[in-house]
């Protein structure tokens, strides 16, 4: 790493450090991958683009259930505005009909998808007494894909205006993926830190004890503060390259572990909702880990 990257990661760093307080650096908000997303959804009437408010409040009590669960989440990290849009809404509609109109409908049913989601807040709010603003909700929302809408497939040999609509492509849900608190503090990071350097100095099994502390990271903050914690050890992409070695012969190559560590670290990215950050590449002298934060 270059000087002025490095330079410009530490004050990065340091920034955060007074902004979100020293001991939470790596502590976030993520998506519960542990525990399955729950959802709901309703059918529409040919045409419509309501739901009788029987079957809404229906639909809301179920998902309050489920929005309850991220509740502390939500509270806890709410004035850092970085919590996951952990609730998806969509919808569709028949390809019977004219484009425009199916668009309007596609968009005035994923309007009633967000109203239900409203309910189940105000739900929460009835039965805890705190009630989570609208412009709040809406930064938790994100939709099923780029547009507003799904139409159905339709077959381009038949007719769209005289073809029969079908029910089940007139629909609208709502999935909600619970949040939960991931990341490891200050004094975790630490620890993580000194098996690793501790492991360096072993002559057996060294490459086993910094995998298994790589593999304790939970999230990107973690991958970012490790290697800060190992700033005057060339960084974790240093101190991996360092240490996990690519030799001439099976014996000689740590292949086995140089993927382990690979998969860690991008598992940890996975979990605050970031792509690969860390793969397998090769220099002259054999293969690395490249990193790129």
């Amino acid at each position: 790493m270059g000087r002025l990257a490095k330079l410009k990661r530490e004050l990065i760093l340091e920034s955060n450090k007074r902004l979100l307080g020293e001991d939470k650096l790596g502590i976030e908000p993520v998506i519960d991958k542990s525990d399955g997303a729950a959802g709901y959804q309703v059918f529409f009437e040919e045409g419509k683009d309501t739901i009788s408010d029987s079957d809404k409040k229906m639909a809301a009590q179920h998902l309050a259930k489920e929005i309850m669960r991220s509740l502390p989440t939500i509270e806890r990290f709410r004035a850092e505005k970085n919590i996951p849009k952990f609730i998806t809404i969509g919808s569709g509609t028949s390809s019977t009909g004219s484009r425009d109109r199916n668009a309007e409908l596609g968009r005035t049913r994923m309007e009633e998808m967000k109203d239900i989601v409203f309910m189940s807040f105000d739900i929460v709010g009835d039965i805890t007494g705190k009630y989570v603003a609208k412009d709040v909700i809406e930064d938790l929302i994100t939709t099923n894909s780029n547009s507003s809408y799904k139409p159905s497939d339709l077959n381009p040999i038949y007719d769209r205006n005289r073809s029969l609509p079908r029910d089940m492509d007139r629909y609208g849900f709502v999935v909600i993926s619970p949040l939960t608190t991931m990341g490891l503090d200050k004094k975790d990071i630490g620890s993580v830190g000194d098996k690793m350097r501790a492991a360096d100095g072993y002559v057996y099994d060294e490459e086993k004890d910094i995998v298994d502390a790589i593999k304790k990271l939970e999230t990107y903050s973690d991958i970012v503060d490790l290697d800060y914690e190992l700033r005057n050890n060339g960084g974790l992409e240093g101190f991996i390259n360092n240490t996990i070695t690519d030799g001439l012969t099976g014996m000689g190559s740590d292949t086995e572990e140089r993927e382990d560590i690979v998969n860690a670290i991008n598992n940890a990215a996975s979990n605050s909702g970031k792509g690969k950050v860390a793969k397998i590449s090769f220099a002259k002298g054999g293969a690395i880990v490249s990193i790129m934060l």
